[in-house]
Protein backbone atom coordinates (compact mmCIF):
# COMPACT_ATOMS: atom_id res chain seq x y z
CA UNK A 1 0.00 0.00 0.00
CA UNK A 2 1.18 3.73 -0.61
CA UNK A 3 1.87 6.38 2.04
CA UNK A 4 -1.27 8.20 2.92
CA UNK A 5 -1.51 11.88 2.71
CA UNK A 6 -0.93 13.93 5.65
CA UNK A 7 -3.85 16.69 7.23
CA UNK A 8 -2.56 20.07 6.04
CA UNK A 9 -3.32 21.33 10.21
CA UNK A 10 -2.25 25.33 9.24
CA UNK A 11 -5.76 25.34 6.85
CA UNK A 12 -7.82 23.03 9.65
CA UNK A 13 -6.76 24.56 12.05
CA UNK A 14 -8.20 28.19 10.33
CA UNK A 15 -6.65 31.00 8.24
CA UNK A 16 -7.07 34.30 9.87
CA UNK A 17 -7.04 37.68 7.54
CA UNK A 18 -5.30 40.90 8.29
CA UNK A 19 -8.14 41.98 11.34
CA UNK A 20 -7.51 38.64 12.57
CA UNK A 21 -11.14 37.29 11.75
CA UNK A 22 -11.72 34.22 10.31
CA UNK A 23 -10.91 34.25 6.43
CA UNK A 24 -14.05 33.18 5.22
CA UNK A 25 -14.58 32.29 1.54
CA UNK A 26 -10.27 33.10 1.55
CA UNK A 27 -8.60 30.79 -1.49
CA UNK A 28 -5.49 28.98 -1.04
CA UNK A 29 -3.99 27.90 -4.37
CA UNK A 30 -1.06 24.91 -3.68
CA UNK A 31 1.69 24.74 -5.86
CA UNK A 32 5.39 22.96 -5.92
CA UNK A 33 7.57 24.25 -3.28
CA UNK A 34 9.35 27.39 -4.51
CA UNK A 35 7.48 27.57 -7.95
CA UNK A 36 4.21 28.50 -9.32
CA UNK A 37 3.65 25.36 -10.93
CA UNK A 38 0.53 23.47 -9.53
CA UNK A 39 0.20 20.88 -6.99
CA UNK A 40 -2.74 18.48 -6.02
CA UNK A 41 -3.96 18.55 -2.12
CA UNK A 42 -6.77 15.91 -1.81
CA UNK A 43 -9.53 15.85 0.20
CA UNK A 44 -8.63 12.10 1.67
CA UNK A 45 -5.89 11.02 2.86
CA UNK A 46 -5.64 8.07 0.36
CA UNK A 47 -5.40 10.44 -1.95
CA UNK A 48 -8.57 9.37 -4.42
CA UNK A 49 -9.99 12.65 -4.53
CA UNK A 50 -8.17 15.93 -5.65
CA UNK A 51 -9.04 18.93 -4.23
CA UNK A 52 -10.17 22.24 -6.00
CA UNK A 53 -7.17 24.45 -6.96
CA UNK A 54 -7.23 26.95 -5.28
CA UNK A 55 -9.12 25.28 -2.36
CA UNK A 56 -11.81 27.58 -0.87
CA UNK A 57 -11.88 28.80 2.99
CA UNK A 58 -15.22 27.53 5.24
CA UNK A 59 -17.01 30.38 7.21
CA UNK A 60 -14.14 29.73 9.64
CA UNK A 61 -11.38 29.91 7.90
CA UNK A 62 -10.79 26.12 7.42
CA UNK A 63 -10.50 23.26 5.26
CA UNK A 64 -9.94 19.83 5.38
CA UNK A 65 -7.09 18.54 2.92
CA UNK A 66 -3.95 16.40 2.55
CA UNK A 67 -0.96 17.18 0.84
CA UNK A 68 2.07 14.53 -0.43
CA UNK A 69 5.20 16.24 -0.24
CA UNK A 70 6.61 20.29 -0.16
CA UNK A 71 3.75 22.19 -1.26
CA UNK A 72 4.06 26.32 -1.73
CA UNK A 73 0.48 27.54 -0.68
CA UNK A 74 -0.41 31.18 -1.36
CA UNK A 75 -3.15 32.32 0.44
CA UNK A 76 -6.02 34.97 -0.98
CA UNK A 77 -8.78 36.78 0.52
CA UNK A 78 -12.29 36.20 -0.94
CA UNK A 79 -11.45 38.46 -3.66
CA UNK A 80 -8.71 36.66 -5.01
CA UNK A 81 -6.41 39.02 -3.39
CA UNK A 82 -3.17 37.45 -2.43
CA UNK A 83 -1.96 37.99 1.26
CA UNK A 84 0.75 35.67 1.97
CA UNK A 85 2.68 32.58 0.52
CA UNK A 86 3.79 29.51 2.86
CA UNK A 87 6.68 27.80 0.97
CA UNK A 88 8.48 24.68 1.25
CA UNK A 89 5.80 23.27 3.65
CA UNK A 90 6.08 19.34 4.18
CA UNK A 91 3.57 16.50 3.75
CA UNK A 92 5.02 13.74 3.98
CA UNK A 93 4.64 10.25 5.95
CA UNK A 94 7.49 8.67 7.84
CA UNK A 95 8.21 4.91 8.13
CA UNK A 96 7.10 3.41 10.53
CA UNK A 97 4.26 5.96 12.03
CA UNK A 98 0.69 5.14 12.19
CA UNK A 99 -0.11 7.18 8.76
CA UNK A 100 0.98 4.96 6.73
CA UNK A 101 -1.50 1.92 7.75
Amino acid sequence: MGTKAIQVDSLWAGIKDNNNEPLSGGLVYSYEAGTTDPKVLYTDRDKTTPATNPVVLDTYGRAEVYGDGLYKLVVHDADDVSLYDMDDMEFVAREGGSLDD
